[in-house]
C-alpha cells in the first residue's frame, strides 16, 4: 500500500475539490505520480495534466492506498478522531497532550481531610485535566485566580513560596498552571487561556498571572501569555533591587547574554508598567531563576502590567 505525507493528501484534496486540469509537476506530485500514475506529465515535465475522470480515479485510489477520502480531509483533530478515518492516527494535527494542563490547587486544599478512599490527593496533588475539565471547574467553584508557573520543579514546589499578604488573600481560590514543557504540551495552557479570555464571564472573573524566571525569557513568556496581567516576582526587585542582586550567587549575567533575541522582542513591546522593570533587568543584566526565589525564601508579590 501507498503511504502519503499530509502535504501530499493537502494536494491531492485540492485538485480533486477543484477539479484542477492540470497541476505543477513539482517534487510532491512527481512522488504522488510515481505512486498512483494517475495523469499525464507533458513533455517540459512542468505540469501533470488531468481527464475528466482523473479527478474521481484520485479520490478512489486514495481511500484504497490510504483509507482516507480526500472530501473529508481534516487533520486538525486528535488521534482518536481520525483513527475512525483512517489506520495513519498521527496524520492528526492535535497532538494528545494538546487539550490537556497539569493543574493543582494547594491552598484550596491545605488543612482539609484526604477526599478519597485511599489517601492518594492530597494539597500537593496535581492533576492532568482536559481544558474543558479546567473551564467547568472555574465556571462552578469561586476560582479567581489563574497562577501559570514557567518550570515543572518550580510549579510541583509552589506551596512552599514565601507570598506577601496581597497574593495570600487570594491564594484559597487559585489555580496553579503548569506553562508546559517536554513531555507537556504548551498548547494545552494556550488553549486554556485562550477560552477564558473568548468567555465574558470567566475573563472578568479570573486574574491570569505569569510566575517566571526574573530574566528576559520570563518576561516575554509573560507578555505571550493570553490574557496575562501579572508578574509574580520577588518583591525585592521592586523595593530593593540593588539588595536583592547584592544576594550571593543568586544572579547569573552570563545567562542574560543567552537571551539576545528574547530582549529584542521586549524591547518592541509595550510592556506598561513592567517597563521600569525590564529596564532594570537590561541595565543590570538580571538572570535570577525561580529555584533561588524559593530557596532564598524571598518575598514574592506580583506587578501588574497596566492600571
Amino acid at each position: 500500500m501507498a503511504t502519503f505525507s499530509k502535504t501530499q493528501l493537502n494536494v491531492i484534496a485540492n485538485a480533486v475539490i477543484k477539479r484542477l486540469s492540470r497541476v505543477p509537476f513539482n517534487g510532491t506530485w512527481q512522488k504522488i505520480y510515481r505512486q498512483l500514475e494517475i495523469g499525464q506529465p507533458d513533455g517540459a515535465g512542468k505540469y501533470l495534466h488531468f481527464s475528466g475522470e482523473d479527478a474521481v480515479l484520485l479520490r478512489e485510489m486514495v481511500k484504497v492506498e490510504a483509507g482516507v477520502d480526500v472530501l473529508n480531509l481534516d487533520f486538525d483533530v486528535d488521534r482518536m478522531a481520525i483513527s475512525t478515518l483512517t489506520s495513519k492516527e498521527k496524520y492528526a494535527n492535535i497532538r494528545p497532550e494538546a487539550n490537556y494542563v497539569l493543574v493543582k490547587a494547594p491552598f484550596m486544599f491545605a488543612g482539609k481531610m484526604h477526599f478519597d478512599e485511599f489517601g492518594l490527593f492530597d494539597e500537593q496533588t496535581a492533576f492532568r485535566l482536559h481544558v474543558d475539565r479546567v473551564i467547568d471547574v472555574c465556571r462552578q467553584q469561586p476560582v479567581s485566580d489563574l497562577i501559570i508557573v514557567e518550570n515543572l520543579d518550580i510549579f510541583d514546589a509552589v506551596a512552599q513560596g514565601h507570598y506577601d499578604s496581597i497574593i495570600q488573600q487570594r491564594l484559597s481560590s487559585t489555580l496553579f498552571i503548569y506553562r508546559g514543557g517536554g513531555i507537556h504540551s504548551a498548547a494545552g495552557p494556550k488553549s486554556l487561556l485562550k477560552l477564558i479570555q473568548r468567555d465574558t464571564c470567566l475573563s472578568r472573573k479570573i486574574t491570569v498571572s505569569a510566575f517566571v524566571d526574573l530574566d528576559p525569557a520570563g518576561l516575554q513568556i509573560a507578555c505571550l501569555l493570553r490574557g496575562c496581567t501579572q508578574l509574580i516576582l520577588p518583591e525585592l526587585a521592586v523595593s530593593q533591587p540593588c539588595s536583592l542582586l547584592n544576594i550571593p550567587q543568586i544572579n547569573d549575567p552570563s545567562d542574560y547574554f543567552k537571551q539576545i533575541r528574547q530582549v529584542s522582542y521586549l524591547e518592541k513591546t509595550a510592556l506598561g508598567k513592567w517597563k521600569p522593570l525590564f529596564t532594570w533587568i537590561m541595565k543590570n543584566k538580571v538572570s535570577i531563576k525561580q529555584q533561588h526565589m524559593l530557596t532564598r525564601n524571598l518575598m514574592l508579590s506580583s506587578v501588574y502590567r497596566n492600571s
